[in-house]
Protein backbone atom coordinates (compact mmCIF):
# COMPACT_ATOMS: atom_id res chain seq x y z
CA UNK A 1 0.00 0.00 0.00
CA UNK A 2 3.09 2.61 1.29
CA UNK A 3 4.55 1.35 -2.27
CA UNK A 4 1.43 2.35 -4.27
CA UNK A 5 1.43 5.65 -2.36
CA UNK A 6 4.83 6.59 -3.16
CA UNK A 7 4.88 5.65 -6.79
CA UNK A 8 1.64 7.68 -6.90
CA UNK A 9 3.38 10.89 -5.42
CA UNK A 10 6.66 10.30 -7.86
CA UNK A 11 4.21 10.34 -11.17
CA UNK A 12 2.79 13.65 -9.51
CA UNK A 13 4.23 16.63 -11.76
CA UNK A 14 4.24 18.53 -8.64
CA UNK A 15 6.54 16.53 -6.20
CA UNK A 16 8.97 16.55 -9.86
CA UNK A 17 8.82 19.51 -9.97
CA UNK A 18 9.74 20.69 -6.24
CA UNK A 19 12.25 17.71 -6.49
CA UNK A 20 13.99 20.30 -9.28
CA UNK A 21 13.15 23.22 -6.98
CA UNK A 22 15.51 21.66 -4.50
CA UNK A 23 18.19 20.52 -6.36
CA UNK A 24 18.62 24.16 -8.07
CA UNK A 25 18.96 25.47 -4.58
CA UNK A 26 21.57 23.08 -3.25
CA UNK A 27 24.01 23.33 -6.48
CA UNK A 28 23.58 26.96 -6.63
CA UNK A 29 24.34 27.54 -2.99
CA UNK A 30 27.40 25.48 -3.77
CA UNK A 31 28.27 26.99 -6.64
CA UNK A 32 27.62 31.19 -4.89
CA UNK A 33 27.28 31.25 -1.38
CA UNK A 34 25.26 34.35 -1.63
CA UNK A 35 22.76 32.52 -3.81
CA UNK A 36 21.08 30.69 -0.04
CA UNK A 37 20.68 33.82 1.51
CA UNK A 38 17.67 35.12 3.50
CA UNK A 39 18.36 38.43 1.05
CA UNK A 40 17.97 36.69 -2.17
CA UNK A 41 15.00 34.66 -1.21
CA UNK A 42 13.08 37.48 -0.15
CA UNK A 43 13.98 39.31 -3.31
CA UNK A 44 13.08 36.30 -5.17
CA UNK A 45 9.50 36.60 -3.11
CA UNK A 46 8.74 40.06 -4.21
CA UNK A 47 9.61 39.43 -7.69
CA UNK A 48 7.35 36.32 -8.63
CA UNK A 49 4.22 37.84 -6.16
CA UNK A 50 3.19 40.62 -9.30
CA UNK A 51 3.11 37.20 -11.83
CA UNK A 52 2.22 34.39 -9.13
CA UNK A 53 -0.96 36.98 -8.32
CA UNK A 54 -2.00 37.41 -12.29
CA UNK A 55 -0.95 33.39 -12.48
CA UNK A 56 -3.85 32.28 -10.22
CA UNK A 57 -6.15 34.01 -12.13
CA UNK A 58 -4.78 32.65 -15.04
CA UNK A 59 -5.01 29.03 -13.95
CA UNK A 60 -8.75 29.10 -13.16
CA UNK A 61 -8.88 30.15 -17.06
CA UNK A 62 -6.58 27.75 -17.91
CA UNK A 63 -8.06 25.02 -16.08
CA UNK A 64 -11.42 25.61 -17.35
CA UNK A 65 -10.02 25.43 -21.35
CA UNK A 66 -9.21 28.64 -21.84
CA UNK A 67 -6.69 31.02 -22.24
CA UNK A 68 -5.49 35.00 -22.36
CA UNK A 69 -2.91 36.58 -24.32
CA UNK A 70 -3.57 40.22 -22.52
CA UNK A 71 -2.31 40.02 -19.28
CA UNK A 72 0.76 41.77 -19.69
CA UNK A 73 -1.39 44.71 -21.46
CA UNK A 74 -3.92 44.75 -19.07
CA UNK A 75 -1.43 44.85 -16.08
CA UNK A 76 0.58 48.15 -17.94
CA UNK A 77 -3.00 49.74 -18.89
CA UNK A 78 -4.10 49.05 -15.28
CA UNK A 79 -0.89 50.92 -14.47
CA UNK A 80 -1.45 54.06 -15.95
CA UNK A 81 -5.34 54.31 -15.61
CA UNK A 82 -5.26 53.95 -11.82
CA UNK A 83 -2.29 55.81 -11.22
CA UNK A 84 -4.36 58.75 -13.51
CA UNK A 85 -7.79 58.59 -11.74
CA UNK A 86 -5.46 58.91 -8.10
CA UNK A 87 -4.12 62.02 -9.73
CA UNK A 88 -7.10 63.44 -11.54
CA UNK A 89 -9.65 62.55 -8.39
CA UNK A 90 -6.79 63.64 -6.26
CA UNK A 91 -7.47 60.54 -4.28
CA UNK A 92 -11.10 61.36 -4.73
CA UNK A 93 -10.72 64.61 -2.62
CA UNK A 94 -8.37 62.75 -0.13
CA UNK A 95 -4.75 63.39 -1.66
CA UNK A 96 -2.62 64.64 1.42
CA UNK A 97 -5.30 64.20 4.25
CA UNK A 98 -6.02 61.68 6.64
CA UNK A 99 -8.22 59.79 4.85
CA UNK A 100 -5.79 59.47 1.78
CA UNK A 101 -5.46 55.84 2.46
CA UNK A 102 -9.24 55.67 1.62
CA UNK A 103 -9.20 57.34 -1.33
CA UNK A 104 -5.89 55.15 -2.78
CA UNK A 105 -8.31 51.72 -2.26
CA UNK A 106 -11.52 53.60 -3.63
CA UNK A 107 -9.51 54.23 -6.80
CA UNK A 108 -7.89 50.97 -6.32
CA UNK A 109 -11.31 49.09 -6.46
CA UNK A 110 -12.42 51.57 -9.56
CA UNK A 111 -8.98 50.29 -11.34
CA UNK A 112 -10.33 46.52 -10.32
CA UNK A 113 -14.17 47.25 -11.78
CA UNK A 114 -12.23 48.80 -15.29
CA UNK A 115 -9.93 45.48 -15.76
CA UNK A 116 -13.13 42.83 -14.56
CA UNK A 117 -14.93 44.79 -17.36
CA UNK A 118 -11.62 44.26 -19.61
CA UNK A 119 -12.10 40.55 -18.83
CA UNK A 120 -15.98 40.73 -19.54
CA UNK A 121 -14.96 42.21 -23.05
CA UNK A 122 -12.71 38.83 -23.69
CA UNK A 123 -15.36 36.58 -21.97
CA UNK A 124 -17.77 38.33 -24.48
CA UNK A 125 -15.53 37.30 -27.42
CA UNK A 126 -14.71 33.91 -26.50
CA UNK A 127 -17.80 32.64 -24.82
CA UNK A 128 -20.65 34.60 -26.56
CA UNK A 129 -19.31 34.80 -30.12
CA UNK A 130 -16.88 31.72 -29.65
CA UNK A 131 -13.48 33.41 -30.84
CA UNK A 132 -10.44 31.26 -30.13
CA UNK A 133 -9.40 32.26 -27.10
CA UNK A 134 -5.81 32.86 -28.68
CA UNK A 135 -7.23 35.61 -31.14
CA UNK A 136 -9.66 37.30 -29.29
CA UNK A 137 -6.85 38.30 -26.27
CA UNK A 138 -4.69 39.22 -28.74
CA UNK A 139 -6.89 41.52 -30.29
CA UNK A 140 -7.46 43.10 -26.92
CA UNK A 141 -3.92 43.17 -25.93
CA UNK A 142 -3.26 45.58 -29.16
CA UNK A 143 -6.61 47.82 -28.02
CA UNK A 144 -4.91 47.57 -24.41
CA UNK A 145 -1.38 48.87 -25.77
CA UNK A 146 -3.20 51.74 -27.44
CA UNK A 147 -5.11 52.95 -25.27
CA UNK A 148 -2.49 53.29 -22.79
CA UNK A 149 -0.43 55.23 -25.00
CA UNK A 150 -3.16 57.47 -25.54
CA UNK A 151 -3.61 57.97 -21.39
CA UNK A 152 -0.25 58.41 -20.89
CA UNK A 153 1.15 60.11 -24.53
CA UNK A 154 3.96 58.10 -23.95
CA UNK A 155 4.96 59.34 -20.41
CA UNK A 156 5.13 58.32 -16.62
CA UNK A 157 2.25 59.23 -14.72
CA UNK A 158 3.85 60.70 -11.05
CA UNK A 159 3.71 61.69 -8.13
CA UNK A 160 2.05 59.12 -6.97
CA UNK A 161 0.24 59.21 -3.18
CA UNK A 162 2.06 59.07 -0.45
CA UNK A 163 -0.31 56.60 1.19
CA UNK A 164 -0.16 53.69 -2.06
CA UNK A 165 3.96 54.09 -2.16
CA UNK A 166 3.83 53.64 1.93
CA UNK A 167 1.50 50.55 1.12
CA UNK A 168 3.58 48.66 -1.10
CA UNK A 169 6.66 49.10 1.59
CA UNK A 170 4.94 47.12 3.97
CA UNK A 171 5.44 43.69 4.93
CA UNK A 172 6.94 41.20 7.53
CA UNK A 173 10.08 42.38 8.95
CA UNK A 174 13.25 39.78 9.10
CA UNK A 175 15.79 41.56 10.55
CA UNK A 176 17.54 44.39 9.18
CA UNK A 177 16.67 45.63 5.23
CA UNK A 178 14.71 41.68 5.25
CA UNK A 179 11.22 41.29 4.85
CA UNK A 180 8.47 40.06 2.80
CA UNK A 181 6.97 42.25 0.75
CA UNK A 182 3.08 42.79 1.21
CA UNK A 183 2.67 41.27 -2.43
CA UNK A 184 3.86 38.31 -1.81
CA UNK A 185 1.46 38.31 1.07
CA UNK A 186 -1.54 38.92 -1.05
CA UNK A 187 -0.35 36.02 -3.25
CA UNK A 188 -0.17 33.57 -0.70
CA UNK A 189 -3.78 34.75 0.78
CA UNK A 190 -5.15 34.40 -3.22
CA UNK A 191 -3.22 30.93 -3.35
CA UNK A 192 -5.12 29.56 0.02
CA UNK A 193 -8.61 31.18 -1.14
CA UNK A 194 -8.77 29.59 -4.56
CA UNK A 195 -7.06 26.34 -3.27
CA UNK A 196 -10.11 26.04 -1.28
CA UNK A 197 -12.52 26.97 -3.87
CA UNK A 198 -10.80 24.58 -6.30
CA UNK A 199 -10.80 21.71 -3.79
CA UNK A 200 -14.16 21.95 -1.95
CA UNK A 201 -16.58 23.85 -3.41
CA UNK A 202 -19.14 22.91 -6.39
CA UNK A 203 -17.75 26.32 -8.08
CA UNK A 204 -14.04 24.60 -8.22
CA UNK A 205 -15.91 21.47 -9.30
CA UNK A 206 -17.41 23.15 -12.01
CA UNK A 207 -14.17 24.98 -13.77
CA UNK A 208 -12.35 20.87 -13.39
CA UNK A 209 -15.40 19.79 -15.60
CA UNK A 210 -15.59 22.80 -17.68
CA UNK A 211 -11.66 22.18 -18.77
CA UNK A 212 -12.52 18.44 -18.76
CA UNK A 213 -15.69 18.00 -21.19
CA UNK A 214 -17.63 20.84 -21.99
CA UNK A 215 -20.51 19.70 -23.24
CA UNK A 216 -20.76 16.38 -20.54
CA UNK A 217 -20.82 19.71 -18.42
CA UNK A 218 -23.15 21.14 -19.85
CA UNK A 219 -25.58 18.29 -19.80
CA UNK A 220 -24.56 17.39 -15.82
CA UNK A 221 -26.01 21.23 -15.49
CA UNK A 222 -22.80 23.01 -15.16
CA UNK A 223 -23.52 26.91 -16.25
CA UNK A 224 -20.22 26.38 -18.35
CA UNK A 225 -21.01 30.04 -19.79
CA UNK A 226 -21.24 31.88 -16.56
CA UNK A 227 -17.87 30.00 -15.27
CA UNK A 228 -15.83 30.93 -18.34
CA UNK A 229 -17.29 34.72 -18.07
CA UNK A 230 -16.71 34.84 -14.24
CA UNK A 231 -13.02 33.92 -14.25
CA UNK A 232 -12.02 35.97 -17.30
CA UNK A 233 -13.74 38.95 -14.99
CA UNK A 234 -11.75 37.80 -11.88
CA UNK A 235 -8.51 37.37 -13.68
CA UNK A 236 -8.79 40.62 -15.08
CA UNK A 237 -9.32 42.69 -11.50
CA UNK A 238 -6.47 40.79 -10.34
CA UNK A 239 -4.66 41.93 -12.99
CA UNK A 240 -5.78 45.42 -12.25
CA UNK A 241 -4.47 45.07 -8.72
CA UNK A 242 -0.96 44.30 -9.97
CA UNK A 243 -0.58 46.91 -12.43
CA UNK A 244 -1.60 49.25 -9.31
CA UNK A 245 1.12 47.80 -7.02
CA UNK A 246 3.88 47.44 -9.00
CA UNK A 247 3.19 51.60 -10.35
CA UNK A 248 3.69 52.01 -6.51
CA UNK A 249 6.40 49.41 -6.13
CA UNK A 250 7.87 51.63 -9.41
CA UNK A 251 6.94 55.21 -7.86
CA UNK A 252 5.00 55.68 -10.91
CA UNK A 253 2.42 54.62 -13.74
CA UNK A 254 4.75 53.59 -16.52
CA UNK A 255 3.24 52.46 -19.34
CA UNK A 256 6.11 49.44 -19.96
CA UNK A 257 5.07 47.74 -17.03
CA UNK A 258 3.49 44.34 -18.00
CA UNK A 259 5.32 44.11 -21.26
CA UNK A 260 5.71 40.09 -22.10
CA UNK A 261 4.60 39.58 -18.62
CA UNK A 262 2.03 36.81 -20.05
CA UNK A 263 4.73 34.60 -21.00
CA UNK A 264 6.43 34.16 -17.94
CA UNK A 265 3.01 33.89 -16.39
CA UNK A 266 2.23 30.88 -18.81
CA UNK A 267 5.49 29.32 -17.95
CA UNK A 268 4.87 29.63 -14.45
CA UNK A 269 1.68 27.62 -14.80
CA UNK A 270 2.77 25.40 -17.27
CA UNK A 271 5.81 24.26 -14.79
CA UNK A 272 3.46 24.32 -11.92
CA UNK A 273 1.26 21.42 -13.73
CA UNK A 274 -1.33 23.79 -15.17
CA UNK A 275 -2.08 21.58 -18.59
CA UNK A 276 -2.91 24.03 -21.31
CA UNK A 277 -5.61 21.39 -22.60
CA UNK A 278 -7.83 22.27 -19.49
CA UNK A 279 -9.42 19.79 -16.83
CA UNK A 280 -6.29 20.14 -14.35
CA UNK A 281 -3.92 22.06 -12.21
CA UNK A 282 -3.68 23.05 -8.53
CA UNK A 283 -2.27 25.90 -6.54
CA UNK A 284 0.14 24.47 -4.67
CA UNK A 285 1.86 23.01 -8.06
CA UNK A 286 1.51 26.74 -9.31
CA UNK A 287 3.90 27.69 -5.99
CA UNK A 288 6.18 25.48 -6.97
CA UNK A 289 6.43 25.98 -10.51
CA UNK A 290 6.17 29.99 -9.66
CA UNK A 291 9.61 29.15 -7.24
CA UNK A 292 11.30 26.92 -9.56
CA UNK A 293 10.89 29.95 -12.36
CA UNK A 294 11.85 32.45 -10.82
CA UNK A 295 14.99 30.23 -8.43
CA UNK A 296 16.36 30.03 -12.62
CA UNK A 297 16.32 33.31 -13.49
CA UNK A 298 17.96 34.71 -10.49
CA UNK A 299 20.26 31.96 -10.99
CA UNK A 300 21.23 32.91 -14.15
CA UNK A 301 21.93 36.23 -12.77
CA UNK A 302 24.00 34.70 -9.59
CA UNK A 303 26.10 32.52 -11.98
CA UNK A 304 26.82 35.91 -14.68
CA UNK A 305 24.90 34.02 -17.37
CA UNK A 306 23.74 36.24 -19.86
CA UNK A 307 20.54 37.53 -18.98
CA UNK A 308 18.60 37.24 -22.13
CA UNK A 309 19.03 33.28 -21.57
CA UNK A 310 15.99 33.84 -19.77
CA UNK A 311 13.41 34.47 -22.43
CA UNK A 312 15.32 31.69 -23.91
CA UNK A 313 14.65 29.41 -21.05
CA UNK A 314 10.86 30.15 -20.37
CA UNK A 315 10.49 29.30 -24.68
CA UNK A 316 12.25 26.22 -24.29
CA UNK A 317 10.49 25.31 -20.58
CA UNK A 318 7.13 26.12 -23.17
CA UNK A 319 7.58 23.79 -26.06
CA UNK A 320 8.94 20.89 -24.36
CA UNK A 321 5.87 20.97 -21.94
CA UNK A 322 3.34 21.42 -24.63
CA UNK A 323 5.07 18.70 -26.50
CA UNK A 324 4.93 16.20 -23.12
CA UNK A 325 1.61 17.34 -22.60
CA UNK A 326 0.53 16.17 -26.39
CA UNK A 327 2.75 12.91 -26.13
CA UNK A 328 0.81 11.86 -22.90
CA UNK A 329 -3.09 13.03 -24.35
CA UNK A 330 -2.07 10.47 -26.88
CA UNK A 331 -0.75 8.17 -25.14
CA UNK A 332 -4.45 8.35 -22.81
CA UNK A 333 -6.33 7.85 -26.46
CA UNK A 334 -4.13 5.18 -27.82
CA UNK A 335 -4.69 3.68 -24.35
CA UNK A 336 -8.77 3.63 -24.88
Amino acid sequence: MKTNAFKGLLRRSEFLVFCVLVAIWVLLSSINHNYATLNNLCAIMKTLSFYGIIAVGLSFVIIQGDSDISTGASAGFSAVLGTAIMLETRCMGMLDTPQEWLGVLLCLLLTMACGALIGLGNAAMVVRFNMPPFIATVAMQYVLNGLKMVITDGAYVYPLPNALLSFVKQGIPLGGNKKIAVSFLILLALLAVAHYILTYTTYGRSVYATGGNRVMAQLSGVRTSYVRTRNYMVLHALVALVGVLNAGYLKQGSPGIGNDWHMVIMAACAIGGIKFSGGSGNMIGLLIGLFTLFSINSAIAYVGINTFLQDVFIGLVLMLIVVIDRVRSNRKVRAQ
